[in-house]
C-alpha cells in the first residue's frame, strides 16, 4: 500500500459512511417526530397517492355524517311541528262531536265554532311558518329532495316532500250533503199483492153496460187502490164477491196450490169478470202499490213516508180498463216466492208468506241475522218497520232486487245522508250546525290520517339517515385504518432505526478522526 498524504483514502471513506448514518438518522427522528412513515413523495410516492386519495375520501364522507344529521332535524323540526297540528286538529275533532251532539243550543255551538276556528288559523300558522335553516316545510314548497350522504356525486338519499298541513290542503274526503234530511218517514210495511193497471175509468153508456178498472189513489192511505163500477150489472155478468183480504187469501191460496198464475177473466157472450162488493160500493184494497215490475229503489235519505214492500209482491201484468162499454181484457195476478235485497252491502233473502204479520217478523228476522255485519238492526211497532244504526255512522243503504215500492217510508234510528262531492283540505268549514259538525269530523279524521301519515314518513327518513350516519363512519373508520398502515410511522421500528443511526454517527466520528490522522505517520519517514 502506497503511503501519500493529498489524498486520504480512508477519511474519504468514513465520511461517506457517516453521511449515510447521518441521513437515515435524520430520517428517523423525522419520522418520529412527525408519527408519518410518509413525509414527502421521496418517501413513497404510490403510498402518497393512494392516502391522498383516502384523505379525500374520509373527509367527504365525514361531511356526509354532518349532512345526514342536518337531515335529521330538519325531519325532526317537521314532525314536531306535525305532532302540534295533530293535537289541534284532535281538539277540533272533539268540538264538532260536541256540536253535533242535540242538547246543543245555536249559541252552544256558535261558541265551539269560535274555538274550532282559531284552531283552524292557528294550524294554518304552524304549516306556514314551519322552517329549518330557512326553508319552508309544511306549507307544500318542500318537495322532492336529495340529501347528500356520501362522498361522491350521486349518494344521495331521496326525499318525497313533506305533505302540505294548509288547512286548505290537508286531507281528502268525501262530504256529507247538507241539504239532505234524516230518514223520519214511517209507514206500514205492505199487504203484499199490486195490482198496477194503466188506464183510465169506464164511461157508462146508454145501455148501461158496465167496465171495471183499478185506480192508484195519489196518496198511501188504504183506499189507494179501489175497484170501481160504473153502472148496472148485467145479469148475465159473472159476478165475484170479494174483499181485499179473500183476495188476497185466494190469490195466494191458488198459486200455492197450482205454482201457476191467477187470472181474473170471466165470459159472458166475451164478457168480463167483474170484482165487486155485494152492495155495489167501491172496494178498498190494502196494498203496496209498484207502478213498474222489477223496479229498484234505494231506501237511503228518503224523507218521505211510504211502504216498504220488501219482496211480498204479487204482480199485475197485462190487461186494460174498461172503456165505455168495452169490456175489460183479462188481467192477471202471480206471486213471487220471495224476495232478495242489501243492506250496507250485505245480502237479506226473506222468502214469501200468506200474510203481513209473518212477513214483517220474517223480514225481522233476516235483517237480524246480519247485525253483526251491517250495523244495522230491525224491529216492529204498530206494523211499522224500524231500521236502526247501531255502527255509529249514521247511514242505512238499502237496495232491493226484487219490487219494491215507491221511495221506501223507513224509521230510522239515526240519521241517514247522501254522498256529498270530494273535498280536500277543510278551510271552509263551519261546526255550528249539525251538518258541518258531521263534516268537520270527517275532514278531521282525513287530516289526522294524513298528519299520521306524514310523520310516519319522517319517522322513517330519520331512521334511513341514523343509519346511513353509521354505515359513513364505518366506512371512514376502515378507510381511516387502511391510510394508516400506508402512511403512519411505526414507532418500535423507527426508534430502532434512530438507535442505530445514533451509534453509527458516533463510530464514525470516532473513526473520522483516526482516519484524519492518518498522513501523520508519513512525517515519521521524514524525521528518519
Amino acid at each position: 500500500m502506497a503511503a501519500v498524504i493529498n489524498t486520504n483514502i480512508a477519511s474519504l471513506n468514513t465520511q461517506r459512511n457517516l453521511g449515510t448514518s447521518q441521513s437515515a438518522l435524520n430520517t428517523s427522528i423525522q419520522r418520529l417526530s412527525s408519527g408519518l412513515r410518509v413525509n414527502s413523495a421521496k418517501d413513497d410516492a404510490a403510498g402518497l397517492a393512494i392516502s391522498e386519495r383516502m384523505t379525500s375520501q374520509i373527509r367527504g364522507l365525514n361531511v356526509a355524517a354532518r349532512n345526514a344529521n342536518d337531515g335529521i332535524s330538519l325531519a325532526q323540526t317537521a314532525e314536531g311541528a306535525l305532532g302540534k297540528i295533530g293535537d289541534m286538529l284532535q281538539r277540533v275533532r272533539e268540538l264538532s262531536v260536541q256540536s253535533a251532539n242535540a242538547s246543543n243550543s245555536a249559541d252552544d255551538r256558535k261558541a265551539l265554532n269560535a274555538e274550532a276556528g282559531q284552531l283552524l288559523s292557528e294550524i294554518d300558522r304552524v304549516a306556514k311558518q314551519t322552517e329549518f335553516n330557512g326553508l319552508k316545510l309544511l306549507d307544500g314548497s318542500f318537495t322532492l329532495q336529495a340529501f347528500q350522504v356520501g362522498a361522491n356525486a350521486g349518494e344521495t338519499i331521496n326525499v318525497a316532500g313533506i305533505a302540505n298541513a294548509q288547512i286548505s290542503a290537508l286531507g281528502s274526503w268525501t262530504s256529507v250533503d247538507t241539504a239532505a234530511a234524516p230518514v223520519t218517514g214511517a209507514a206500514p210495511v205492505g199487504a203484499g199483492y199490486v195490482a198496477a193497471v194503466p188506464g183510465t175509468p169506464a164511461t157508462p153508456t146508454a145501455s148501461a153496460v158496465s167496465g171495471a178498472y183499478v185506480q192508484a189513489a195519489s196518496d198511501n192511505a188504504a183506499d189507494a187502490f179501489q175497484v170501481k163500477i160504473d153502472g148496472a150489472v148485467a145479469s148475465d155478468r159473472l159476478v165475484g164477491n170479494a174483499s181485499a183480504a179473500n183476495l188476497q187469501t185466494d190469490i195466494a191460496a191458488f198459486v200455492a196450490a197450482s205454482g201457476g198464475a191467477y187470472t181474473l177473466a170471466g165470459t159472458v157472450a166475451g164478457g168480463d169478470l167483474v170484482i165487486t162488493k155485494a152492495d155495489g160500493t167501491d172496494m178498498a184494497i190494502t196494498t203496496s202499490f209498484s207502478d213498474a215490475v222489477g223496479s229498484t229503489v234505494a231506501a237511503a235519505g228518503t224523507t218521505s213516508d211510504g211502504t216498504f214492500g220488501a219482496g211480498f209482491v204479487a204482480n199485475h201484468t197485462g190487461g186494460t180498463p174498461a172503456t165505455g162499454g168495452t169490456p175489460a181484457t183479462p188481467g192477471t195476478f202471480s206471486a213471487l216466492s220471495g224476495a232478495a235485497f242489501t243492506i250496507n252491502g250485505e245480502n237479506i233473502e226473506v222468502g214469501a208468506a200468506a200474510d203481513a204479520a209473518t212477513r214483517l217478523t220474517d223480514l225481522t228476522t233476516a235483517i237480524n241475522a246480519k247485525t253483526g255485519t251491517t250495523g244495522v238492526q230491525a224491529s216492529v211497532s204498530g206494523g211499522a218497520l224500524t231500521l236502526t244504526s247501531i255502527g255509529g255512522s249514521g247511514n242505512i243503504d238499502i237496495a232491493g232486487t226484487g219490487n219494491v215500492t215507491e221511495q221506501t217510508g223507513l224509521t230510522a234510528g239515526a240519521n241517514a245522508a247522501t254522498p256529498g262531492s270530494a273535498q280536500t283540505g277543510f278551510a271552509t268549514l263551519d261546526i255550528s250546525s249539525v251538518a258541518g259538525a258531521n263534516n268537520a269530523m270527517k275532514a278531521m279524521d282525513a287530516a289526522i290520517n294524513s298528519v299520521n301519515s306524514a310523520r310516519g314518513t319522517l319517522g322513517a327518513v330519520q331512521s334511513r339517515f341514523e343509519n346511513a350516519i353509521g354505515n359513513i363512519q364505518v366506512t371512514a373508520e376502515n378507510l381511516q385504518g387502511a391510510r394508516s398502515r400506508i402512511i403512519d410511522a411505526d414507532f418500535a421500528a423507527e426508534t430502532a432505526s434512530l438507535t442505530r443511526g445514533q451509534i453509527l454517527q458516533q463510530a464514525g466520528t470516532a473513526m473520522l478522526a483516526q482516519a484524519n490522522s492518518l498522513p501523520n505517520n508519513v512525517l515519521s519517514l521524514l524525521r528518519g
